[in-house]
């Protein structure tokens, strides 16, 4: 993300926040939206989500598949 686009993203917010990735590594094979949905149980961005140590096993176990 730049940042014309990150400005932009956030321009009309009072408040906003983002992560900051570092050593990503992208995944051999793209998983799509609805596979993370339905088998970790996770809704991808737009909103944000707390996730406990239960969730985080469950979407790399559905990312390793």
């Amino acid at each position: 993300m730049t940042q014309i686009e990150f400005d932009q993203y956030y321009e009309d917010a009072s408040r906003g926040y983002g992560l900051r990735l570092r050593d990503a590594v992208p995944l051999a094979t793209p998983t799509p939206l609805h596979s993370i949905r339905a088998n970790a149980g996770l809704e991808p961005p737009q909103s944000f989500r707390y996730v406990n140590r239960f969730q985080v096993d469950q979407l790399t176990a559905a990312l390793a598949n």
